[in-house]
């Protein structure tokens, strides 16, 4: 079951991070690094990136999100997250900007919910208002993933994005993500 998932995701292409995170806030105190090599198929040319993903826990159920891609076309972010739910099913609300090409503002409702001690499974709406020189474009996904626990504090998050609206596209990533 786990292999059809995972395969599902993977044939999502074009490839871009998106969501990659969970709806359970970090610890006050707590950081983590997320590290994921990106592959964006384009009309007018492929590009393979690395994005880094760096959160800190402010205080109980609420963290930051910095986000920055490398690449032809760099990406830089930030988010704020609230978890509204501290039980199962997990439920929070993030919300930000970033910019690549132009401004954008980011919105996400997402929920956890534990497969076993080792597996949680992540969905959600993701929603983005991009303002470039094309005019305002509103792209709508529904996120769909799954974070892994490698060791005590190594994850590994697989993500696939399903297009909501006429200017998202269908987008996946992989990402390591270490806690500190």
């Amino acid at each position: 079951m786990i292999r059809i998932f995972i395969l599902c995701l993977l044939t999502t292409l074009p490839l871009i991070a998106q969501v990659n995170n969970t709806a359970q806030t970090l610890s006050p105190g707590t950081y983590s690094l997320s590290v994921a090599p990106i592959y964006i198929e384009q009309a007018d040319d492929d590009d393979l990136d690395i994005y880094f993903f760096f959160d800190y826990g402010v205080r109980s159920g609420f963290d930051l999100s910095l986000r920055i891609g490398t690449g032809e076309t760099p990406y830089f972010g930030m988010d704020a997250e609230w978890e509204l739910f501290r039980r199962v099913p997990y439920l929070s609300f993030s919300a930000g900007g970033h910019y690549q090409n132009g401004v954008g503002t980011d919105a996400t409702l997402l929920t956890t919910i534990p497969l076993n001690h080792k597996m949680e499974f992540f969905t959600g709406i993701d929603s983005d208002l991009e303002f470039n020189s094309n005019g305002v474009s509103d792209e709508l996904w529904w996120a769909l993933g799954v974070e892994v626990i490698l060791r005590r504090k190594l994850v590994f998050l697989l993500e696939g994005d399903v297009p909501l609206s006429a200017d998202a596209r269908p987008q996946a990533d992989l990402a390591l993500k270490v806690y500190f």
